[in-house]
């Protein structure tokens, strides 16, 4: 998709330039920012804490869904393995996700964006809506609707064969789910031994269940709804949204709102795309 723009080789090497351990320095700030979080309000805990504790948190949960997708393409570490693993363990199964899943469904994202075979379009068509409508969505996400739903459906895709043997259902939604579930465990085992179990609901399945789902519905409308496209060209399949440190942060972590870069450029390392946008502009895009 780069036959549109032309990149000095000088430029093409840094753009797509690895920077090491850049990888374990954005998971490790992913997760020493939730674990602050998680001190602070252990040490003060009350509504204005807890309230604010779910904000933090629900953004990094969302913080590591975007490592993954990095992880996703290749771009987090350069060894594969390790960039896959990593991806597993310290991103994906926490808040319940899966890494080669992921990435089938993503590539078809990517293939088809803004196509009728874009697995995306059914969280992007339809906009622009009413206020209301989008006050009822927001709504939803925040007292946790759409969050138990999501996981109501984990489920019920295992379960769905009723002619298909228990024991391969169960197999199913271990594949689907497992992991994850094995992970969150963990999490509540070691909080229930620390004598902090309440913190694992108020300050993990809380945000995981709400404020993250909320951040993933504006990202998704904010990237791919109502584009203009009556171009048809690559600069018309994804946006670029420039916001606040504050913004980036609660929203769009990790240059992810470099969207319309990343679409362009999809193995270039998210810490590059900012290079890659100010080249684009000084090319008149």
């Amino acid at each position: 998709m780069t036959h549109y723009f032309s990149l000095e080789e000088s430029q093409t090497a840094e753009i797509f330039r690895r920077r090491p351990f850049m990888g374990l320095f954005l998971i490790a700030h992913c997760w020493l920012c939730i674990l602050a979080t998680i001190v602070i309000v252990g040490f003060l805990p009350n509504v204005l804490t807890i309230l604010l504790g779910i904000l933090v948190i629900g953004s990094r949960q969302q913080a590591l869904l975007v490592l993954m997708h990095e992880a996703s393409h290749g771009n987090l570490f350069e060894h594969k393995l390790f960039n896959y693993w990593a991806a597993q363990f310290l991103c994906a199964y926490p808040v319940l996700a899966d890494t080669k899943v992921y990435r089938t469904y993503h590539a078809k994202h990517h293939a088809w964006t803004q196509t009728k075979k874009d697995p995306d379009l059914v969280l992007t068509s339809g906009y622009p809506i009413s206020k209301n409508s989008m006050m009822r969505k927001i709504l939803r996400d925040m007292v946790g609707i759409t969050g138990v739903r999501q996981l109501y459906n984990r489920f019920s895709i295992a379960f769905e064969d009723k002619e298909s043997r228990l024991s391969k259902k169960f197999k199913t939604l271990f594949r689907l789910i497992g992991p994850g579930l094995l992970v969150n465990t963990s999490f509540l085992a070691l909080f229930v031994h620390l004598g902090y179990g309440w913190i694992f609901f108020s300050l993990w399945l809380v945000p995981l269940l709400t404020w993250h789902q909320v951040v993933l519905r504006i990202r998704n409308i904010s990237e791919h709804a109502a584009l203009v496209n009556y171009l048809r060209t690559e600069l018309s399949v994804a946006r670029t949204t420039l916001t606040s440190s504050l913004g980036n942060f609660f929203i769009a972590p990790y240059w992810v709102n470099y969207h319309l870069e990343h679409h362009l450029f999809p193995s270039v390392p998210c810490y590059n795309l900012p290079i890659v946008h100010r080249l684009l502009k000084k090319q008149g895009y």
